[in-house]
């Protein structure tokens, strides 16, 4: 662009063709003609004010897309790190499963063995090896269950409500 002299008059002319748009700025000069003397003027505070935003932008662009880059690569440390910790979850769930279910079932090899011992019945080792005192009583099996519905119906009524009205949107 050439270089102005301050003595000379500087004009551009502006061709608009969209008419919403023109719309919308004849009705925003109607509702501020008494700041503006004269449709040039503001016309020209829009554009000095759309110029300075555009100013301040370029500034600082290098600076936001440096933050954003930051941020990206901050969600996904994040990411990996709630990942590992799942998959560390998972492996300690795994583990503390596998030692309550074999401890389940030695508890009730014992009590079941304790109850066989008190009416008399036959204890050898071929009946334990062939796993006769592994069931859980039913008495127990009936408690279990209760408990296992009290957990079910106030922990995790929520999650299966979510999940059948996921099923029920598709």
């Amino acid at each position: 662009m050439k270089k102005i002299k301050s003595d000379r008059v500087f004009e551009k002319k502006l061709r608009i063709y969209d008419i919403r748009f023109m719309e919308e700025l004849n009705e925003f000069y109607q509702k501020h003609s008494k700041e503006y003397p004269n449709v040039n003027d503001f016309l020209t505070s829009l554009i000095r004010t759309g110029l300075d935003v555009e100013k301040i932008a370029d500034k600082n662009y290098s600076d936001y897309a440096g933050k954003f880059a930051s941020i990206s690569n901050k969600l996904t440390d994040i990411q990996k790190s709630v990942d590992d910790s799942n998959r560390g979850f998972l492996y300690n769930l795994k583990d503390i499963i596998c030692t309550m279910l074999v401890s389940q079932k030695i508890l009730m090899r014992i009590y079941n063995m304790a109850l066989a011992n008190n009416e008399g019945l036959p204890l050898n080792n071929e009946l334990v090896k062939a796993s006769f005192y592994d069931d859980l009583p039913a008495e127990l099996q009936e408690m279990e269950k209760e408990i296992k519905d009290f957990y079910a119906n106030k922990y995790f009524k929520d999650v299966d409500d979510k999940k059948q009205e996921n099923n029920e949107k598709e």
